[in-house]
């Protein structure tokens, strides 16, 4: 017999996840979560189920057994999000998924790989206040035939320590009463930037590499292909389910784009990187339109 609770479900390439919301105080929250996610297609990989506890607290539930509970919305949130990640990823062996932020601009789709605390999405906050689209700050599932990718498309995941930059850009009372604070890190929905979200799909032309640090230096190198492809096995989340770990998928968009290494310590910095994809190339002419500030 089929659930009496509404049932949420999450796909990225042909993996799913399906979430059962019991609890009336989390529906909004969840909807706003994962409204910009692909709901059809995949093979559902395990559900989860949200209910409210006589205490008035908040337990996540798979296979029958509590894995998490926690008293806000927003920590239930942030924890949701990474569980369903890891079950997209985990036995997914038929597309190459990317921890990565992905972004977009006049047809030029750019990603920013990097482990947690690289600066993915600060600096994707920052490419949206300067016209580039927002696809995710986390993850893309690439498609080995096209070369296109598709993104999984959460609110921006960003620590606590990074909203006090996020703050200093776009003011003290920026998404007061839509950003979720949970354990670790705030959710900030990435509509209050971009309300007009364009989808998740795109190809991809430039691959940067950034690192925040605490120092005033910067850096901007221009990566080879080989170098490119190594850094992006790094980022190949489920390289393990991929005969000889998929590394010729990798070189594969490799040869396709520009790569570069970046190290940044402050937005100011980052008008650097935009002037250097301004600037025409030989194999690129006219790479990407210069454009001034959205705000």
């Amino acid at each position: 017999m089929g659930s009496t609770y509404p049932v949420t479900r999450v796909a990225l390439g042909q993996c799913a996840v399906e979430i059962e919301c019991r609890a009336t105080e989390l529906a909004d929250a969840l909807a706003n979560l994962l409204k910009d996610t692909r709901a059809d297609g995949g093979k559902v990989q395990t559900r989860f189920i949200l209910e409210k506890t006589p205490d008035d607290r908040f337990n996540v539930l798979r296979d029958d057994s509590v894995c998490y509970t926690a008293k806000t919305v927003g920590s239930i949130c942030t924890y949701l999000v990474g569980e369903i990640i890891y079950h997209l990823i985990e036995n997914n062996s038929n597309e190459v998924l990317l921890h990565t932020a992905c972004v977009r601009r006049d047809g030029v789709g750019m990603l920013l790989p990097g482990v947690s605390g690289a600066g993915k999405s600060t600096m994707s906050a920052w490419l949206l206040s300067r016209g580039f689209e927002y696809l995710s700050d986390e993850l893309v599932c690439l498609d080995t035939n096209t070369l296109e990718v598709e993104a999984f498309t959460r609110p921006l995941n960003i620590k606590h320590g990074g909203m006090e930059a996020i703050r200093c850009e776009f003011g003290e009372d920026f998404g007061k009463n839509e950003i979720l604070e949970g354990a670790i890190s705030h959710l900030v929905p990435h509509r209050l930037l971009q309300p007009n979200y364009a989808g998740s799909r795109t190809t991809i032309n430039v691959i940067v590499f950034p690192k925040y640090v605490s120092s005033d230096d910067f850096s901007l190198e221009r990566l080879s292909t080989a170098k490119t492809a190594l850094l992006l096995m790094q980022t190949f989340v489920n390289a393990r389910n991929h005969v000889e770990h998929g590394f010729h998928h990798i070189t594969a968009l490799a040869r396709t784009v520009r790569g570069y290494h970046m190290h940044y310590s402050n937005f100011a910095q980052l008008e650097a990187l935009e002037r250097e994809l301004t600037k025409p190339t030989l194999e690129n002419p006219g790479f990407l339109p210069d454009r001034k500030t959205v705000s």
